[in-house]
């Protein structure tokens, strides 16, 4: 199974290609933008923000639980993998916590993953990071119109990181073939069926 969304899904990043420390700086002025985190909560949120905001956590979860089973074999890697993984792991670990900011108070639906032979070796943890990194670059372009104003700057933002650790995944594994010029945004349904051929988020 490939972990790959198809071809024609991918954007040209090559122009965006950044070392770790842009995409720190890059996430840091997106934590900027947590100050207008009261401004989204104070108003009430519509069904569609919801389950906007449900849907953008379930693929930080996903991402989130992902480096955090590679830092084992990118540890033994050593070098710009070992690099990459951490560097993303910590990315997304603050990507979570302004996830959970907007969504307040809300109960967490359960959510376990089991990433299996994607998190094996160097080549099966940069092409199965591509992959959601793509997905959720997708995810989150797509959920963007059920957002309000405060809420998507600031996940503006996240998907912007997350497009430049998909062209440093890329860069690491030699697979630069994007083929379109702009990213896809994809509705719930084309994500929720993206996870489940991924396969990694386990039932009950």
């Amino acid at each position: 199974m490939s972990p790959h969304l198809p071809a024609d899904h991918r954007q040209d990043r090559a122009d965006a290609l950044k070392t770790a420390a842009v995409a720190s700086a890059s996430l840091a002025a997106g934590g900027l933008l947590a100050a207008a985190l009261p401004l989204a909560l104070a108003s009430s949120p519509s069904n569609a923000r919801d389950r906007a905001l449900d849907l953008l956590l379930l693929v930080e979860l996903q991402q989130e639980s992902f480096y955090a089973a590679a830092a084992e074999v990118a540890h033994e890697e050593g070098g710009e993998l070992e690099e990459f993984v951490y560097t993303a792991h910590d990315h997304e670990r603050t990507h979570l916590r302004l996830v959970r900011q907007l969504r307040g108070s809300r109960p967490e639906p359960r959510a376990s993953f089991d990433f299996g032979d994607d998190v094996k070796s160097r080549e099966s943890v940069l092409s199965a990071a591509q992959a959601l990194e793509d997905l959720n670059v997708a995810t989150y372009n797509g959920q963007l119109a059920n957002l309000d104003r405060a809420s998507r700057q600031l996940t503006g933002r996240i998907a912007a990181t997350e497009a430049r650790h998909a062209t440093w995944a890329g860069r690491l594994s030699g697979d630069m073939s994007f083929t379109t010029t702009t990213d896809p945004a994809f509705g719930e349904a084309q994500t929720r069926a993206e996870i489940e051929r991924l396969g990694y988020l386990q039932e009950g």
